[in-house]
């Protein structure tokens, strides 16, 4: 297994984690709309980095067009999350 896999991996399992969290205080305090959108786009960036680490290792141009359509699905949702937070 090659090093950019295992941090890419990392990273996505970082993001996954702290949307655990932040979906665990929303849950206990369903008026605290931030934390639920937070949850949304650290798992939508966590897609995001299994998509990338999929085209990193696309073995034909054809593959790598699919995944590179793809990766911009979880980029838009996250930025469409981040435009309803209140800052």
């Amino acid at each position: 297994m090659n090093w950019v896999t295992i941090v890419w991996s990392m990273a996505a399992a970082a993001s996954l984690t702290l949307a655990g969290v932040h979906l665990l205080v929303w849950a206990r305090d369903r008026t605290a709309r931030v934390n639920l959108l937070f949850a949304v786009t650290a798992t939508l960036v966590a897609a995001f980095a299994l998509m990338v680490l999929r085209l990193m290792y696309a073995e034909t141009p054809a593959e790598y067009g699919v995944w590179h359509r793809w990766v911009h699905v979880p980029i838009g949702l996250a930025l469409k999350t981040l435009l309803k937070c209140p800052l």
